[in-house]
């Protein structure tokens, strides 16, 4: 299959290990929408006293304003209805569905919000193939794995559930508990009142059906407070343009499953770009990318989502110095920033072909975040600012 995608959540962990707060800026997400009636539309009068003609993105259609772009009885254009199985996104009719991620799970609390030191064991997926435990130094498996960072635990390959890897969660979360001891509450709180999340979108899926060679994407939206996000299945929200190319998706998967009311969006043979968030384009290749996520009986609600995936340790280092020029133009080089880039390195737990060699260096790092999602109707694409590197 072929994905290309991006992550939510990771962008998180990069703004607390540089001691900042969750995400303000926007991120974006490909480009299909649900079932929904979108926004109502703004009559159109003739004579001295009618309101101003439609803004630019409408269409005038039987005297009122529409947004051909997901309009469904106007797509594209005046008098384009879409079919009953057909919602309209970007203008075209389209069978597809998408959901919002409305919590995050970064891996230092459980799916209720619990802390618990373990929780990163049930988010992310057996990326090397192998179950080991790790209780010390001489503990049998090192002899499987690959050779950690100076400084590491050993425990850095201790698997979670069923040889779940996931040192992001792990060893990362860690360096975040003095800046923030809940980072996962923290943006999901943000996500619920309208903050940037990711969209998963599914396009042929039908409620209770089984399929496979499923194809969609997985994106980002960009910020909205008014109105309100309600999280009831008909909330609208806009996809970032720096994602779109001529009006679709950039970042899709073309073999997903459904099977039960269980997605997988199948794992990316390809490196996707994953976007550390504030609106600043800093971006490192993620490897190894999958979703999965349970898909409630109306259609409306997605629980037991998990995105997994891997990165070389030295782009996501890289990425993490020129982050951090965004905080501060102080942290574009010098002792703070190496030292976080050294414990970053200390959390590598693969080799970069997302296998195990005793005889290699580690030199990536597995990836595993949880989330619970809800319907949305994609509302078009918002334009963004170009993000300008501090350190140059």
């Amino acid at each position: 299959m072929t994905i290309r995608a991006c992550v939510l959540g990771l962008s998180i962990v990069a703004t607390g290990l540089l001691g900042i707060g969750a995400c303000g800026g926007s991120s974006a997400g490909g480009v299909a929408a649900d079932a929904g009636p979108g926004p109502a539309p703004i009559s159109v009068e003739a004579g001295p006293d009618a309101p101003p003609p439609c803004d630019p993105s409408l269409l005038t259609c039987s005297g009122v304003c529409i947004d051909p772009k997901i309009d469904s009885k106007n797509c594209g254009s005046c008098g384009v209805v879409c079919g009953p199985d057909t919602t309209c996104s970007l203008g075209k009719c389209q069978q597809s569905t998408t959901f919002a991620v409305q919590t995050i799970h970064l891996g230092e609390a459980d799916r209720q919000g619990v802390k618990n030191k373990d929780g990163w064991k049930s988010y992310g997926e057996n990326i090397d193939g192998l179950v080991t435990s790790m209780t010390n130094t001489t503990s049998p498996d090192l002899a499987l794995v690959c050779k950690r960072a100076a400084g590491a635990p050993s425990t850095v390959h201790d698997d979670g559930t069923d040889g779940i890897d996931n040192t992001w969660g792990k060893e990362m979360m860690k360096l975040l508990d003095p800046f923030t001891p809940v980072p996962s509450k923290n943006q999901s709180d943000q996500i619920a009142q309208g903050g940037m999340t990711a969209l998963v979108t599914i396009n042929g899926y039908k409620q209770g059906v089984n399929a496979t060679g499923l194809s969609g994407s997985v994106t980002f939206s960009v910020p909205t407070t008014v109105p309100a996000p309600k999280w009831d299945g008909a909330d609208v929200r806009k996809v970032d343009e720096r994602w779109t190319k001529s009006g679709t998706p950039v970042i899709t998967f073309t073999n997903g499953t459904m099977t039960d009311g269980k997605f997988d969006s199948g794992v990316a043979t390809v490196d996707v770009p994953f976007q550390l968030t504030f609106g600043d384009g800093v971006s490192v290749p993620m490897k190894h990318l999958r979703v999965r996520m349970t898909i409630s009986g109306d259609g409306i609600h997605a629980t037991e989502g998990i995105f997994s995936g891997f990165v070389v340790t030295e782009d996501m280092v890289t990425a993490i110095k020129k982050y951090a020029g965004y905080v501060s133009t102080d942290l574009c080089s010098g002792s703070t920033v190496e030292s976080i880039a050294q414990s970053v390195r200390q959390s590598s737990d693969l080799v970069k072909t997302g296998t195990q060699d005793p005889a290699v260096d580690c030199d990536a790092i597995s990836v595993g975040l949880g989330f619970e999602a809800t319907r949305v109707v994609l509302g078009g694409i918002a334009p963004s600012a170009q993000p300008v590197d501090p350190c140059k």
